[in-house]
């Protein structure tokens, strides 16, 4: 694996403190768009698939259940939308919802600690384009309502490899007041 891979999973698998909006800068970093910048060059690799990318954090959650007693492994699914119509000169962007309202849709798994609510890990993010649907799954899911992508992502034999029963759960406002405030079912 690369350096600049090595560094960009490091930055991802640290912990944040709450409420960060990103991963963590690495020591030494000269500023955050310059470590923005060196990431989109990595990203930007017709040589590297997205499957690839994603691999080191299926590994990372892998590695943290193993240390722990979890019983079970929380898949939290989530959707949102991205737009900001200053940014028409993206071509790429997706008719969303409404429509004067032009953007990306993105969905994201992210692997939860079953027993204290920790997150692990993302585990599938795909990303609603013009051109179709980027995605981190060997086959990029199809372009479908939400709730409707959540039974292939649970079906998925990917989650296999965490070696725990897993739930799935629909993140919503009062899911993450839950966790926020401890109260972790048992």
């Amino acid at each position: 694996m690369s350096k600049r891979c090595l560094e960009l999973v490091r930055r991802h698998c640290d912990a944040v403190p709450r409420g960060a909006a990103g991963s963590s800068l690495l020591p030494g970093a000269a500023s955050a768009l310059a470590q923005t910048m060196a990431a989109w060059r990595f990203y930007n690799n017709d040589r590297v698939e997205m499957r690839d990318l994603v691999e080191p954090l299926h590994e990372h959650a892998r590695q943290q259940l193993a240390a722990t007693r979890a019983r079970v492994v929380m898949l939290v699914h989530d959707w949102c939308k991205l737009s900001d119509k200053r940014h028409a000169s993206k071509r790429d962007q997706a008719q969303l919802a409404q429509a004067n309202n032009r953007g990306y849709e993105l969905t994201s798994v992210l692997a939860v600690h079953g027993a204290n609510g920790a997150p692990l890990a993302p585990m599938e993010v795909h990303l609603k384009t013009a051109d179709g649907v980027l995605s981190t799954r060997a086959v990029a899911p199809s372009d479908v309502h939400h709730l409707e992508q959540v039974l292939p992502t649970m079906q998925a034999r990917a989650w296999s490899v965490l070696f725990r029963p897993v739930c799935s759960l629909i993140a919503s406002q009062s899911f993450w007041t839950f966790f926020r405030e401890g109260r972790v079912p048992k």
